[in-house]
């Protein structure tokens, strides 16, 4: 994984070199070939070295391909507003800041942090959108690394972890979205390195490996407000869970600890919410925010969730579960409008409620075992960030982005569920990975 930054580092500097001669043309040319070639082929060198077994080895290569068909696939496609409208901005706004500018369009700052590193990519490699595309590629591949070095640590059955596996990287909305909607397999990798070290912690119980984890949150966060969901969960979790005695204590120290770290995120939103909340900041009062659950949001795909309710606290505690629903499973079957909803159905809305589903069944069968508390609190990580990121949403096509983020939590919340699954969970040393 490692390797292949360093070819992509190397490929900036040199492209930078040669900035000064080198066409750009709207569709790939000779130069973006050569670049996006030598990096195919470091990432199948990358994935033959990582696999540990031919099935880990077709998968990751399988996944390289396809990303990679699709990003050649978009260059034949007239890239306007029409088509990819935020894939576009992006690229406008990134071009500006490639020469140290900030436009004021799209309502200010558009992107934030996203188009200040894709400009900055843009200033070596100069407004090639194929080479972003492929960028993410690289965090999707690197993302498919670190989790797969996770689902080696928890003892797997074989056939367990083959669908883990092959439900982290055969995720067709995911590769689908990634490749044309490039900031989210970014915000996916951020979420995955974060996961890794929370799990570190989980296994022995380090706090420093808890506080990476949150970092690493709040990095996200700058990427896209909602994945600051992730440090609230992970906070709750760091004060509910009793390491000694591998359970979590539910008393009253802990639940006011609960209510101040509570309180605390809700004082970052009053007073930082333009820097890390980016969708909130025009959001004074719950009222702001609760008032959209009588509002459909745009575009075919859109949707209203909830009841219009006057008192705000109310709304919200009577709308979130309601608007979490919508959030999981649109776009329902009685709003397809055609194919890409069926495939996005499938995919997406059945793909992640079916994880979810195990893990509370598991749980509801109360199994034991040594990382049954590692899927509570993965529950407990999607509950928040599925919280935040409803009342953000409205509309199918933003949901199904927004949950695609969710997807290194939910493969490893499909792991352990799938792992406790059966009556013995505890594989033999020859069924184990």
């Amino acid at each position: 994984m490692i390797a292949v930054w360093v070819v992509f580092c190397t490929e900036a500097i040199i492209s930078f070199a040669l900035k000064s001669i080198l066409p750009y043309p709207d569709g790939l040319d000779t130069y973006s070939i050569v670049l996006i070639f030598i990096q195919f082929v470091t990432l199948c060198i990358s994935a033959i070295r990582f696999g540990k077994t031919n099935y880990e080895r077709f998968l990751l290569f399988f996944h390289i391909v396809l990303w990679t068909v699709l990003v050649i696939r978009s260059s034949l496609i007239p890239f306007t507003s029409n088509n990819f409208e935020d894939a576009y901005r992006f690229h406008i706004v990134a071009e500006y800041k490639s020469h140290g500018v900030t436009p004021k369009i799209y309502g200010g700052n558009y992107g934030g942090v996203y188009t200040d590193l894709q400009g900055l990519i843009y200033f070596f490699f100069g407004p090639r959108m194929y080479i972003i595309e492929y960028f993410g590629l690289l965090c999707a591949y690197s993302m498919n690394e670190i989790l797969i070095s996770i689902l080696r640590r928890f003892e797997l059955k074989r056939t367990d972890y083959k669908v883990a596996v092959a439900f982290l990287i055969i995720s067709l909305n995911s590769i689908w979205n990634g490749s044309i909607y490039t900031r989210e397999p970014i915000i996916r990798l951020i979420i995955a390195i974060s996961l890794f070290f929370f799990c570190q912690w989980y296994d022995c119980g380090k706090s420093k490996y808890i506080y990476i984890a949150m970092l690493f949150s709040a990095v996200g966060a700058a990427f896209h407000s909602g994945v600051i969901s992730l440090a609230l969960g992970y906070s709750i979790i760091y004060i509910l869970y009793d390491h000694k005695h591998h359970r979590f204590n539910l008393n009253r120290n802990n639940m006011i600890k609960i209510i101040l770290v509570i309180l605390a995120f809700a004082g970052l939103w009053i007073f930082f919410r333009h820097i890390l909340f980016g969708y909130f900041e025009r959001a004074d009062s719950l009222e702001d925010v609760t008032g959209q659950s009588g509002i459909q949001g745009r575009g075919g795909s859109g949707y209203k969730a909830g009841f219009s309710i006057s008192n705000p606290i109310l709304g919200f505690l009577i709308n979130t579960p309601i608007r979490i629903i919508y959030f999981l499973l649109v776009p329902f079957p009685w709003r397809w409008r055609g194919i890409i909803d069926i495939v996005s159905f499938f995919f997406s809305s059945l793909y992640y409620s079916y994880g979810e589903y195990l893990a509370c069944k598991v749980l509801y069968k109360k199994k034991k075992g040594k990382y049954i508390n590692l899927v509570i609190a993965c529950l407990l990580v999607v509950l928040c960030g599925y919280t935040i990121y409803s009342w953000g949403t409205s509309n199918a096509g933003t949901a199904l982005r927004h949950r695609d983020k969710f997807l290194p939590v939910y493969i490893i919340l499909l792991a352990l569920s799938l792992k406790y699954k059966h009556t013995d969970s505890l594989a033999t040393k020859e069924e184990r990975v």
